[in-house]
């Protein structure tokens, strides 16, 4: 029970947390039956809770042994919230025999038909890549089977979590669901065990953004920002997010062919996007408002911010105390930055930074609607005042993120339509450069 409601709670913290997200390949899923899921691991112990609230069926997580702690915290964490630990020979080199029996429990789990997420890279680091795979979700797949009467057969099931930036605020998120992996072939040999890694690896690199090498992550970043204004639309389905996948990954893989065979012409396209993006940045406008090609405020887009700013007013008032704590306590920790700048002086594990700060914000908001609601039903002696008050809460501060998105697109057409007025050469060739290396990043896959 406790289970459930941990991951309605973090379901609803999430869609506040990005402010898109979108799922694929949810027909690979099975109802019942034994399957280890793998996924990639680019930000701490977000990517379990992401991971969770995308899959319907209860599953079990191998979680460093570290986290645990012992006693009554470490019982909870097994007990509540299905997480297993493991012990890695890096960290706790004397207590790895434990593995043993933590092996055992991941096969009479699979045995009796449950689910376990398993990240195999090991640890987390934010970076678009799959790194070498440990051999351990191989090893418990095949060692579930020899382990089981039945000769259990179990799936495995990878998820790319491709994230816009895990640690920014109202970022995207797309989650790729691959297809099942079936071990029916492999045996339990040494070799057999590699092979079905590496095969688990690659079925990884399918379904995510995978830049081979880290030499091009500056540039495949600038391109990844004009790519995402072109393809910016709040209400894209899934499939159209597949798409724009898709077109990414080729891109990619592009780039990578062109730095091995035509470095010079990647270096061109990389001063390009430096002189472009220095341009805007010095102008104080975003890329996306130069894609949209729009520089009047509609009539339409001014009545929606000016009869909807009593609702976003009311919003900012029911969650204003809980939004300025959580963000003292994201400068506090060097959590709180703009895109493109820096934090000095970190605090905060880098791959640990977007899942501390919505750790931050479950902690503070729910803290406060609880407090609101309980006053609410103290106050009526209704339940149901006190629940309703809590969704109000929510609803409302939902409401206040979208209208926040609504202003600073207007702000961002008025400084167009300044721009315009001042000087309409240096607007015009912004677009004309914009244009140019779009065709650029084009003509990369063709």
């Amino acid at each position: 029970m406790l289970y459930i409601v941990v991951k309605w709670i973090i379901r609803l913290t999430l869609n506040s947390y990005f402010r898109k997200i979108a799922i694929t390949g949810h027909r690979y899923i099975p109802a019942k039956g034994p399957v280890i899921f793998v996924a990639n691991h680019p930000s701490a112990f977000m990517d379990p809770m992401v991971v969770a609230t995308c899959i319907g069926r209860s599953i079990h997580f191998l979680s460093a042994a570290e986290f645990f702690g012992t006693g009554i915290k470490s019982w909870f964490y097994q007990k509540y919230l299905n997480m297993i630990p493991v012990y890695r020979r890096s960290i706790l080199p004397n207590e790895t025999h434990n593995n043993e029996a933590i092996f055992s429990k991941c096969f009479e789990l699979l045995h009796q038909g449950g689910a376990i997420l398993v990240f195999p890279e090991g640890n987390s680091v934010t970076e678009k890549r799959i790194r070498k795979l440990k051999t351990g979700v191989a090893r418990m797949a095949i060692g579930a089977r020899e382990y089981s009467p039945s000769k259990v057969e179990v799936d495995i099931i990878p998820i790319g979590l491709n994230y816009g930036n895990p640690h920014r605020f109202q970022s995207e998120l797309f989650i790729n669901i691959g297809k099942p992996l079936s071990i029916s072939e492999f045996s339990s040999d040494a070799s057999e065990v590699v092979r079905l890694t590496n095969l688990v690896e690659e079925r990884l690199k399918e379904i995510i953004l995978h830049v081979q090498h880290e030499s091009l992550d500056s540039i495949v970043k600038k391109v990844e920002l004009i790519l995402k204004s072109n393809f910016q639309n709040e209400n894209k389905s899934a499939s159209k997010k597949n798409e724009e996948f898709i077109f990414q990954q080729n891109v990619i893989k592009s780039i990578q062919t062109l730095s091995e065979h035509q470095p010079q012409l990647l270096a061109d396209l990389e001063l390009k996007l430096d002189d472009y993006l220095r341009r805007i940045r010095n102008l104080g406008i975003s890329d996306g408002s130069i894609a949209e090609l729009s520089i009047f405020v509609s009539t339409k887009e001014l009545l929606q911010l000016i009869l909807t700013f009593p609702l976003f007013l009311v919003g900012m008032i029911f969650n204003i105390i809980p939004y300025y704590t959580t963000i003292f306590y994201f400068r506090k920790l060097n959590l709180f930055s703009r895109e493109g700048i820096e934090v000095p002086h970190k605090k905060v594990n880098q791959a640990f930074k977007g899942s501390v700060a919505m750790s931050i914000g479950i902690v503070f908001f729910i803290a406060w609607y609880l407090i609101l609601g309980i006053t609410g039903f103290w106050i009526t002696d209704i339940v149901w005042v006190g629940i309703l008050l809590v969704i109000i809460f929510y609803l409302s501060g939902l409401f206040s993120m979208r209208y926040i998105r609504w202003f600073l697109l207007f702000k961002q057409k008025l400084k167009l339509r300044k721009l315009l007025q001042r000087n309409q050469q240096s607007f015009t060739s912004l677009i004309i450069e914009r244009q140019k290396i779009i065709e650029a990043i084009t003509a990369l896959i063709k």
